[in-house]
């Protein structure tokens, strides 16, 4: 009895030191993460969902995907229990962009809600306001250019959202051409997140001289050959262009010739119909992209 009493003390010893390795480890590699920008384009099929996780603990999702599958894709990426989104922005009330934040407001406490006013009757939008009501969620209008930006362990970043505006949600009735555009910047790199505008809504940003050049540029409309044209590439001069796609969609997206005015400029091309989830990652000086598969 007596012997056994000394292994089981010892073996309770050797648990506990290799516990307190692996805690401390995790600790320092928290720490050491914890400096870095994530932006993940997330494989949702056809349609978009884009995590940001900033260094200093928010999280916003950029649209949530046709189906209920981004709530894989957070479990995945969320420590273990977490249950809360800083905020979320919906670009346009289109199916493929909603419906998956049906689920992720019911399973997620959220903060605020970035989205247009824009006036839409689909059984998916519908439901989606009735849920952002009833959990009385703090909206934020986009209709008009704003910023936010600051400093995170010396690293300047914004997050600076400059389309549409009232009068364009007025007078469009295409509802890709209502997509809230932001560009967030962070140390040396930028990502510019465009919706589904049009080539149209591409030029009238290009004609308003915003700041568009960009680091990672996700193209509108799943690489459909109505955006992403020639004259908008060559303002944002992409270095990463990523496309979030379905396999084998029926729309034949991306189109042949949006895939050759991004080769023209010579930006590389990630697609999460070949790629899976598209990971870029961030310290302000460099930019390292990981690739589900």
């Amino acid at each position: 009895m007596h012997k056994l009493f000394i292994k089981q003390k010892k073996y309770f010893w050797l648990v506990t030191v290799v516990a307190i390795v692996i805690l401390a480890t995790f600790f320092v590699w928290q720490e050491k993460d914890s400096r870095k920008l994530r932006v993940s384009i997330l494989d949702v099929g056809q349609g978009d969902a884009i995590f940001v996780q900033f260094p200093s603990g928010e999280k916003w999702l950029i649209d949530g995907g046709p189906d209920n599958k981004v709530i894989a894709s957070l479990d995945k990426l969320l420590p273990f229990g977490d249950r809360s989104l800083t905020g979320i922005v919906l670009t346009h009330p289109h199916a493929d962009h909603v419906t998956g934040l049906i689920d992720v407001v019911r399973r997620f406490e959220v903060g605020s809600i970035v989205m247009t006013p824009t006036v839409h009757t689909s059984p998916e939008y519908d439901i989606w306001l009735n849920e952002v009501r009833n959990r009385k969620i703090r909206v934020i209008s986009a209709t008009k250019p704003w910023r936010w930006e600051g400093e995170i362990q010396g690293t300047k970043w914004s997050w600076e959202f400059i389309y549409p505006l009232e009068q364009i949600l007025k007078s469009t009735k295409d509802l890709n051409d209502t997509s809230v555009v932001s560009r967030l910047s962070f140390g040396k790199h930028s990502f510019l997140f465009v919706g589904d505008i049009s080539s149209k809504v591409e030029q009238l940003l290009v004609d308003e001289k915003w700041n568009l050049q960009s680091t990672v540029l996700k193209v509108a409309h799943h690489g459909g050959d109505t955006s992403t044209g020639e004259n908008f590439l060559s303002v944002v001069q992409p270095k990463i262009v990523a496309i979030s796609l379905g396999i084998n969609n029926k729309f034949g997206h991306p189109a042949k010739a949006v895939l050759d005015r991004i080769n023209k400029f010579g930006a590389q091309i990630l697609r999460t119909d070949l790629n899976g989830n598209i990971y870029f990652i961030s310290d302000g000086e460099n930019l390292s992209v990981e690739l589900e598969k």
